[in-house]
């Protein structure tokens, strides 16, 4: 796939089902093997899809989606913004931070599993990263879960860096734990 066809664009509410459908592929293609089978088998389209069209109708403060669009279908997704419980991970826009030490974060970014290693991705995160620089910020950290080699490989290659944070994310069954990346973006 040419990635001169893909489409880089905020979200719209008609958008909540294909990015539902997008989340759980990648989830279940990614973390099958780390997360038990009942609870990747059990995520709820439905549910998923109500969560995303609440997201994008109603977003958080200072939250950015943006969606890779080809000419058929929706490849992927990618959500930026202010840092969210973190103490250690960096000054925020809302702390009185100032602005040469403003850190975001690259709260999510998933690909449909059919259409990995084609550029995609990498358009997906440097939109992010742009985005993240229009917000304001100088730098930026993600959290990845520790065994998940292919999007480790891929941060790295971005110029993200690992900074030694981790922590276990109880949110998910089994916990999983997750290494902090980081990255400039002046």
């Amino acid at each position: 796939m040419e990635t001169t066809n893909v489409v880089i664009r905020p979200p719209g509410p008609a958008d909540a089902r294909e990015l539902a459908e997008v989340h759980i592929a990648a989830w279940r293609a990614a973390y099958r093997g780390v997360m038990s089978d009942e609870f990747l088998d059990g995520i709820d389209v439905e549910r998923r899809e109500s969560g995303w069209r609440l997201q994008i109708e109603d977003p958080r403060e200072g939250t950015a989606y943006l969606v890779a669009e080809t000419a058929s279908r929706i490849a992927g997704f990618v959500i930026v913004g202010p840092p969210v419980g973190d103490a250690d991970a960096g000054s925020s826009a809302d702390d009185g931070a100032s602005p040469a030490n403003r850190v975001g974060q690259l709260y999510a970014i998933n690909l449909h599993p059919d259409l990995w290693a084609r550029g995609i991705g990498t358009l997906l995160l440097r939109a992010a990263e742009d985005r993240l620089r229009g917000l304001g910020y100088t730098s930026a950290y993600l959290w990845v879960e520790q065994s998940n080699e292919r999007a480790i490989a891929f941060y790295i290659g971005a110029g993200w860096a690992a900074d030694g944070g981790t922590k276990e994310d109880t949110a998910y069954s089994p916990p999983v734990t997750v290494k902090r990346y980081r990255k400039n973006l002046s």
